[in-house]
């Protein structure tokens, strides 16, 4: 089981990390520290503005990353080991 989950995971990271890194880019720096200059804490400002911005990157990141891994039945088969469950 574990080699399935480490298959699933190995095959989809870089297909989330395409698109999350482009939306981290786009991100701007100004933003996160106008939020500490009116004293709002590391986590406030995540949580209040880097958060909302990356939402949608993460929504289609987990829907891209959820296709792909239902889609690859065959690699699960293959990885899964010669012990029958």
């Amino acid at each position: 089981m574990k080699t399935v989950v480490i298959g699933h995971i190995v095959i989809t990271i870089p297909y989330a990390m395409l698109v999350m890194i482009p939306r981290l880019q786009q991100i701007d720096v100004s933003l996160e520290q106008a939020a500490y200059d009116l004293g709002a804490s590391r986590l406030r400002t995540f949580r209040s503005i880097t958060l909302p911005l990356m939402l949608p990157a993460i929504v289609s990141a987990y829907l891209i990353a959820f296709t792909t891994s239902f889609d690859e039945y065959a690699v699960a088969s293959f990885v899964k080991g010669s012990t029958v469950t």
